[in-house]
């Protein structure tokens, strides 16, 4: 018998088409017929042209390349009369409809047709596999009949070297189970000598009890004796108090120091490694040397640091740059700062020297600081003014005048008359000289005689002078004078 070709069908083609999409493709039967191919057209073909046999599918195997190979048992028990196996077609589920089928391929042997008997004369049994096209199919499934799957001699032999090498790898297991849980049982005593030596490794102390003085802490296995640098590690429940001490499986109390030999300060939370110091009896805290008495006043604003007390944060304030001006106040910078900027003082300025400050006074300027001054020169000021006044009135001099000349100017019914005065300590200070000036035009016409005197009244301060005359309310005006010191 010979099927030259199996031809996919173009029903089978649109199955093929959508499988590529992820529609499932599932084989469901297999036919065999003795119909003659004649004017019929295989793509068009929906069934075999004369059925002679409906077969279950028996097995599925899909290949690399877009192929699968469909396979089916025929025996001729029950065959009452013989045929000429022509047909061959595989069946598959209609994606649009699952109680229907579609014929997926179809092949016709013609003319190659072998024949089948009818049961009386010999009993016939047939395995047979059709390979075909699925593409790039996703999934590609089988109805399969699993009480009618024959074996052929090839997958009973392939079947029969599997079970042997199963059976060899099975025996193989074994052998290395047994060996494995030997090692296993030697390693557990290993483990469990290796977990008690806490100088190898630290034991898990897990959370302290007890108090902030007086710490507790448990382990398993628990350790035989407080050994030279024997390690637990713990984490602690509470902020430690002062001088804080460890009881390891009630061996007994022992203090916890930092390694500067100061007690250990611990944090609720934290999880320190302690290691037991035979010679001093202490357990050590481990990677911890922080120590020293500062405190947040020793320490700038935002800065941390840890010390025997804890860990601080400092509180000095920094001061920028300021520039200072020269004053005549005291100018202080506080103190509990940090200067992180240039404090500039302005020095004094001025062109000032000592012979040009009387002598005895102490002046400071760009010669120098608290200069004593050495001049012995007098001062004296002139002073001039048009404005009208009944008392002339002088201050600012800056020096106590000891001699005062001055001209006064007044009107006196029509008449300008002058009156000069002079003041030097005293002397002569009660008369003042009073007379027409000469220039001016009097009434009586030619009378320049009038000369008289008048009593100044003087009074002299430490930087000027006021001057009027007594029992006469003269406005001057004009007037100037001379001051000497």
């Amino acid at each position: 018998m010979s099927f030259n070709t199996i031809q996919i069908t173009a029903r089978g083609r649109a199955l093929l088409a959508r499988a590529q999409t992820g529609i499932s493709i599932r084989f469901t039967r297999i036919k065999m017929g003795d119909g003659l191919i004649g004017s019929h057209i295989i793509d068009e073909m929906k069934d075999v042209i004369s059925e002679k046999a409906n077969l279950s599918i028996t097995g599925l195997k899909v290949f690399a390349g877009g192929r699968a190979k469909v396979t089916a048992a025929y025996t001729n028990q029950g065959l009452t009369e013989g045929f000429y196996w022509r047909e061959l077609a595989v069946f598959a589920e209609d994606p649009d409809n699952s109680s229907a089928e579609i014929m997926y391929c179809y092949g016709n042997a013609g003319a190659l047709a072998d024949f089948i008997p009818a049961e009386g004369s010999q009993i016939l049994e047939k395995v047979i596999s059709v390979l075909t096209i699925i593409g790039n199919a996703s999934s590609v499934t089988a109805v399969i009949d699993s009480s009618n799957v024959y074996v052929t001699t090839q997958e009973f032999d392939e079947l029969v070297t599997t079970v042997a090498a199963v059976q060899a790898t099975a025996d193989n297991a074994v052998s290395a189970s047994i060996a494995a849980q030997n090692i296993a049982n030697t390693n557990t005593e290993n483990l469990k000598s290796y977990l008690s030596n806490y100088v190898r490794q630290p034991a898990n102390g897990g959370i302290t009890g007890g108090t902030a003085t007086a710490y507790t802490c448990t382990s398993d296995p628990p350790p035989v004796s407080l050994v030279d640098k024997i390690g637990v590690v713990i984490t602690v429940h509470t902020d430690s108090g002062a001088n804080p001490t460890l009881n390891w499986n009630s061996i007994g109390p022992k203090p916890i120091k930092k390694p500067n030999g100061n007690a250990a300060v611990l944090k609720s939370g934290g999880i320190y490694t302690l290691r037991y110091n035979e010679e001093t009896g202490n357990f050590i805290l481990q990677g911890s040397d922080s120590s020293g008495n500062a405190t947040p006043a020793d320490l700038l604003a935002g800065k941390t640091a840890s010390t025997d007390t804890g860990d601080i944060t400092g509180i000095i304030p920094s001061k920028g740059a300021v520039t200072y001006s020269p004053s005549t106040a005291v100018q202080t910078i506080a103190a509990g700062q940090y200067l992180n900027g240039v404090q500039t003082i302005q020095p004094v300025t001025g062109t000032a020297k000592a012979d040009n400050v009387d002598a005895g006074y102490t002046f400071s300027s760009g010669n120098g600081i608290n200069l004593t001054g050495t001049s012995t020169k007098r001062k004296w000021a002139h002073g001039f003014s048009d404005v009208d006044v009944t008392v002339v009135s002088i201050t600012g001099l800056g020096f106590r005048p000891s001699c005062i000349i001055i001209r006064c100017l007044v009107t006196v019914s029509s008449n300008a008359y002058e009156i000069v005065a002079e003041y030097c300590n005293g002397i002569f200070q009660n008369v003042a000289t009073y007379s027409r000036i000469n220039t001016a035009t009097y009434s009586p016409a030619g009378d320049y005689s009038a000369y008289s005197t008048r009593i100044p009244i003087w009074t002299v301060t430490n930087d000027g002078f006021t001057f009027s005359v007594k029992n006469n309310s003269y406005t001057f005006f004009e007037y100037e004078y001379w001051a000497f010191e």
